[in-house]
């Protein structure tokens, strides 16, 4: 959680970033400190864009679309 904390930080202290690309941002870490977590990554993606590539359904869920890649190809959600 303080790794992505930090990380949170230094996407916060780069104003001009456009672009936010989030590599399992929420993995391994307990309900409450993902939820934490999702909640600084959305406030700090207002009015810039997010990627972000994920397993947790509870993560993807609040997105507003999902493309989502399997053996079976691709699916995309708005």
């Amino acid at each position: 959680g303080e790794a992505l904390r930090l990380a949170l930080a230094r996407v916060a202290a780069t104003p001009q970033a456009g672009l936010i690309l989030a590599d399992e941002p929420t993995a391994h870490l307990d309900a409450a400190t993902a939820d934490e977590i999702t909640d600084g990554l959305l406030a700090l993606a207002r009015g810039r864009t997010l990627i972000v590539a994920t397993h947790d359904r509870e993560l993807a869920a609040r997105m507003d679309r999902i493309i989502r890649l399997d053996g079976q190809g691709l699916e995309v959600a708005a």
